[in-house]
């Protein structure tokens, strides 16, 4: 199989299917455990601890992901009320989640921001 040059352009480890999509790494892999929303699940294939893409697949893949949304961007989360889907608060930059301090903290410097 390696030495088929036609069958190692048409399948790509994860690192060479990231740089195709264009994505980080860390990015794909959520892609692949479901955890982007709106995004459809990624078709690949493991062989041991290696993940393997078609291609042809990650090209279809781009179709679709292309016609579920209008002008190639993907769709807004969320809703008019400031609400996600599992109910709570919209997690934006302006607004982190932020942990109670406790007197054992080495520095209540971060707990008065």
């Amino acid at each position: 199989m390696k030495n088929d040059p036609n069958s190692a352009a048409e399948t790509l480890i994860l690192p060479e299917t990231a740089k195709f999509l264009r994505i980080s790494r860390s990015h794909l892999l959520n892609i692949l455990k479901g955890k982007v929303a709106g995004v459809p699940l990624l078709p690949y294939s493991r062989v041991g601890r290696r993940l393997l893409f078609r291609r042809a697949a990650l090209e279809q893949w781009l179709r679709e992901v292309e016609a579920g949304t209008s002008g190639g961007e993907l769709p807004l989360i969320g809703n008019e009320q400031g609400a996600n889907m599992l109910g709570g608060p919209v997690r934006t930059p302006e607004t982190p989640e932020r942990k109670p301090c406790v007197e054992s903290d080495f520095s209540m410097a971060a707990c008065e921001r």
